[in-house]
């Protein structure tokens, strides 16, 4: 049981985050930001790190080793989650989801 409770709390901070970011968003000129997802840095980190370099207007040295980037991170909240997480997630999220691009 707490173990749900941590992953809709979890959720819950998730979602605000990314609701108050797509506001902001709509305030700004459409070149004055990026979106990147996780997913993406951690499965090319070189073409996501050129992409933020460029958008920045600096240098990008091309490096093979990426600090910190795991891949198996990428589906262990599969492995995690519970019936009742996904439950959770596809009632209050699923529409925040299909904005940003996630399937449940």
């Amino acid at each position: 049981m707490r173990k749900i409770k941590r992953y809709k709390s979890a959720l819950d901070r998730w979602a605000k985050h990314i609701i108050r970011a797509l506001n902001v968003q709509t305030k700004l000129p459409d070149n004055s930001y990026i979106n990147i997802k996780y997913e993406d840095l951690v499965k090319n980190p070189d073409t996501v790190i050129s992409n933020i370099c460029d958008f920045l207007q600096v240098k990008h040295y091309k490096t093979t080793h990426h600090a910190n980037v795991h891949k198996e991170s990428l589906s262990k909240w599969k492995e995690e989650f519970t019936k009742d997480d996904l439950d959770y997630a596809k009632i209050h999220y699923s529409e925040l989801f299909k904005i940003i691009g996630y399937e449940l």
